[in-house]
C-alpha cells in the first residue's frame, strides 16, 4: 500500500489513538468507504489503482457510498 494511503487511513487512526476502531477494513472496525466502477473505457489502461482513482474518478464512476459500514447509496450501474 502506498505511503500516502497508509497516512490517510491506518496511520491517521493510530495518531488519534483510534487504530483499534478505525483506519482499516477489518471485521469489527467502523469504516467509511466508496466504490468506483473502473471497467469503462475511460478507466483503461489501469496500471495503478490508487493513482487512477485520484486522476480519473468522478461522481459518474462512483457506484456506492458506505459511511460507518451502513450503505447509504448504491448506484444503478454496478
Amino acid at each position: 500500500m502506498p505511503q500516502a494511503l497508509r497516512m490517510a487511513t491506518i496511520n491517521g487512526a493510530r495518531a488519534l489513538g483510534l487504530g483499534d476502531r478505525i483506519g482499516s477494513l477489518e471485521p469489527g472496525k467502523a469504516a467509511d468507504f466508496v466504490a468506483f466502477k473502473l471497467s469503462g473505457l475511460a478507466s483503461l489502461p489501469l496500471y495503478n489503482v490508487e493513482s487512477h482513482l485520484v486522476y480519473t474518478a468522478t461522481a459518474d464512476t462512483c457506484v456506492a457510498v458506505v459511511p460507518a459500514a451502513v450503505c447509504r447509496w448504491w448506484g444503478a450501474n454496478m
